[in-house]
């Protein structure tokens, strides 16, 4: 008896409606230490491009594409290493995919910015890779090539509220009735 048989129907289709069409990348940026990013623990890490060590540590992280590391970011994303040969066709795809995913989820870091100055030990801004990372989004700088975490979503979003509820009755002497009062009015609305 295979897993197919005991599915919810129609969950085989929208499972294979989930795979990626013929020919696309599919990245996803992880943690270097992830447990479902096996580099460095189970598998050894490719050899990189350039000068530096690739490693399973905090703050680290890994771009994965078609499940093969192709960008290891150290740690505050300021230095990438690559396993990709940018000026091979196939090499250059992967890497302009892997910059894309980094340049659209770079927040799950915990940055507000994602400044990149090396790559491979070398500037990026003189690299052969430098028009990649203008295609993938990010923006030339003063050091190399930098891109803001996005306004709005959900990040925004809690943080709005956040400073909307200290504005509120934070810091004016507010000793919790009032609050209290705005709940229980709120919860006879409901």
């Amino acid at each position: 008896m295979t897993s197919a048989q005991l599915a919810v129907t129609g969950a085989v289709d929208r499972l294979r409606g989930l795979r990626g069409r013929e020919g696309e990348l599919r990245a996803v940026l992880l943690a270097a230490t992830d447990p479902a990013q096996p580099y460095g623990a189970l598998l050894a890490w490719p050899p990189p491009r350039g000068s530096g060590r690739p490693r399973r540590a905090v703050g680290a992280a890994v771009v994965l594409v078609d499940g093969a590391p192709v960008l290891f970011v150290d740690g505050g994303g300021r230095r990438l290493l690559g396993f990709e040969d940018a000026a091979e066709e196939a090499g250059a795809s992967r890497l302009e995919a892997a910059l894309r995913c980094l340049a659209r989820d770079f927040p799950r870091l915990g940055l507000r910015r994602l400044g990149v100055e090396e790559l491979d030990g070398e500037p990026v801004r003189g690299s052969s890779a430098a028009a990649l990372f203008a295609r993938a989004g990010f923006r030339a700088g003063y050091r190399g090539f930098e891109v803001d975490r996005p306004s709005g979503g959900v990040g925004a979003a809690l943080e709005d509220d956040a400073v909307a509820a200290h504005e509120e009755g934070g810091d004016d002497g507010d000793d919790g009735e009032e609050a209290a009062r705005r709940e229980g009015d709120r919860e006879g609305r409901l």
